[in-house]
């Protein structure tokens, strides 16, 4: 098992962070933390959607692919 922190940067710097993953059975998402557990070897996508003050979102996906030997995140 491996804990990774997800972050993203937004602007207006006040906009909410809201954190999901894929149906992976590789891991699971603290949807508002973003504290990534993973259970096991595999790629898991994790997205971020973003909200701003006004309503408005944005969302982005990164792969994080996990070995038996490290980890890695690819985009």
């Amino acid at each position: 098992e491996i804990t990774l922190q997800m972050t993203a940067k937004t602007n207006p710097p006040d906009a909410t962070i809201t954190w999901s993953v894929d149906a992976s059975t590789y891991g699971t998402i603290n949807s508002s933390t973003g504290v990534l557990t993973t259970t096991g070897a595999g790629t898991i996508a994790v997205t971020a959607t973003i909200t701003g003050t006004d309503g408005t979102t944005a969302t982005d996906t990164v792969n994080v692919t996990v070995t038996a030997a490290n980890k890695s995140k690819e985009k």
